[in-house]
């Protein structure tokens, strides 16, 4: 059974590659070094190689090592319109399920999608939901001190011909939801 989070294993995605450079349009062909670090130190390194063979199909070559034995490792690309009508989304191809995704894992030695591992978790989504609703809490608490922060400069006013003004307003309606946010989670958290 497959017990590591999503989160902590290494993970290819289409944002990373076009970040790169991979994909884009004028290029049929691009190869690099995909790297990962925790803190300041190269944890790991593919080979990559990307080959466009239209601007609808692609294929990414990865050459690499898991435990002392070299990876070939090919996956699919595939591009579909884009909703807004503007230019085409890439997509892998999952090389175990067969479904369109943008973001591959390594889980094992070969980078899959998280369908291929339906039970698999983000750490955050194993956490205790109460703790996760605290989380939430400070992450809105230390946004309206961001926001608090930006009123208190020279020329920000929190009113505007006596009407409070529309930043200001999202401060009063964050703090209305953090307060009714704690106010519905302490009775949990203390029972």
């Amino acid at each position: 059974m497959f017990d590591d989070r999503l989160d902590e294993v290494r993970q290819i995605s289409i944002a990373g590659l076009r970040q790169m450079g991979f994909l884009r349009k004028e290029d049929n062909r691009v190869t690099g070094t995909l790297s990962w670090c925790r803190g300041e130190e190269i944890s790991g390194s593919v080979g990559a190689s990307l080959e466009k063979l239209s601007d609808f199909d692609a294929w990414l070559d990865l050459d690499y090592f898991s435990n002392g034995t070299p990876i070939d490792y090919r996956i699919q690309l595939k591009s579909l319109p884009s909703n807004l009508g503007k230019g085409r989304v890439w997509y892998f191809i999952c090389p175990f399920m067969g479904k369109r995704c943008r973001k591959l894992y390594q889980i094992g030695d070969r980078f899959l999608s998280r369908f291929a591992f339906p039970t698999a978790l983000y750490s955050q989504q194993a956490e205790n939901k109460n703790i996760r609703l605290l989380r939430a809490a400070f992450n809105v608490i230390e946004e309206r001190d961001a926001e608090t922060d930006l009123l208190s400069r020279r020329y920000a006013k929190p009113y505007y011909k006596g009407k409070p003004t529309r930043r200001y307003r999202r401060l009063l309606d964050r703090q209305d939801r953090v307060s009714s946010r704690l106010q519905a989670l302490m009775p949990e958290m203390f029972r």
